[in-house]
Order: structure tokens, then sequence, then C-alpha cells
């Protein structure tokens, strides 16, 4: 089934702080002078982390968008980022052309589980949809939680160790490569929680 995941709030926080990463590299705490660039490395190795975890870190907000719903009421929808926490809505586009909300009492989310499923309540059927792309949009909460220490602490050692390697290695582009590329002990860490795609 095609997919699209658009970010609609981004986490507040990051899972692994400036101060963090500077005692990791051991850089001095009193310095400030880096701060700006351990803030740009860290985004970069969370970005990194997730890709190849499947997974988002710190608690937002996305919008997963299909273009049908599965085609019987017993169908199920994977929500291929993980973990998921809660749905917030699920639109969709009518034969008329109208966006209308599939109440929450018409579908159950087992989040039980990774990937998370999405399938219609017992007895419902899914709505008849205009055919089109993107007709479907669900709406969920993903993330670990709204702070660093809700991220599994192996994650966070894989952070500090890559952002640890790109401030030692600024001249070297790190951008775009595989984690095992940067770091074999970084990958070791981060295939403990990584998600298979479910495409």
């Amino acid at each position: 089934m095609n997919y699209g995941i658009k970010l609609v709030t981004a986490p507040e926080k990051l899972p692994v702080t400036v101060a963090e990463a500077k005692a990791y590299a051991r850089v001095e705490a009193s310095s400030t002078e880096e701060d700006a660039l351990f803030s740009s490395l860290i985004q970069a190795a969370v970005t990194l982390a997730e890709s190849y975890l499947n997974r988002y870190l710190i608690t937002q907000t996305h919008d997963l968008t299909l273009d049908c719903f599965p085609s019987s009421d017993t169908g199920v929808i994977y929500l291929p980022k993980a973990p998921v926490q809660s749905i917030t809505s699920i639109t969709y586009v009518d034969d008329n052309g109208a966006t209308q909300t599939w109440g929450a009492s018409n579908y159950l989310l087992d989040n039980k589980q990774d990937p998370a499923r999405l399938t219609a309540a017992y007895n419902i059927s899914y709505p008849s949809i205009r055919e089109q792309l993107n007709s479907v949009t669900i709406r969920h909460v993903v993330g670990y939680g709204i702070e660093p220490t809700d991220v599994p602490e192996t994650i966070r050692t894989a952070i500090k160790l890559l952002v640890g390697e790109m401030f030692n290695t600024r001249q070297q582009s790190v951008y775009g490569v595989s984690v095992a590329e940067v770091s074999i002990t970084a990958e070791r860490l981060l295939s403990i929680h990584r998600l298979q795609r479910f495409d």
C-alpha cells in the first residue's frame, strides 16, 4: 500500500542534550563555543538513527496519507513508524469530494506491538471514499515520550557515539551514509530496537 508521512508537530526536545554530547566527546562543559555545532550534530545523528530504526524518538505528530482504505472490513492498516502513542484523527475524502472525519468509535488501534495496527471496529465498515491520491489521512502521535530519558538508553548511547565521531571527524562528510559506515558499534546498539519496514 502506498503511503506518505508528513511531520505536523515537531518534537520539543532532542533525545540527547548538548551537555551530554559534550561530556561524551570530552569537551569542556563551561565552553559554549561549540554548542551550535553540537546541536547540529545531534540533529544529524537523530536523523540517521530514526531512519535506520524506522522509529521516532521524542513525542511528535505525523500525518500518514493513503490512497484508500483496505479492500475488506477486516483489512489491517500498519502504521509504518513506531512507537505509536495514539490516533488524533482519521479523515477521508468521500464520494462527493468532501473531507469527512471518521469517528474514533469506528476504529481500533493496536499499539501493543510494533508496527502498530489499525482496523475497523467490530461490525463497522470502512467508509466509501473517492478514488484519488491521498484520500485518507491518519494523524497520529509517535515517540517514546517527551523527555530525553524516555528514549531507551542504548539508543541515546548510540546517538552520543555518532555525535562524538562526527565531532572528531568534521572534515569527513557523514550525511547520507548508512549508520554502519559511521560506526559499527552504534549500528549494533541501534539494531536492538530496529523495526523492519512494512511497505
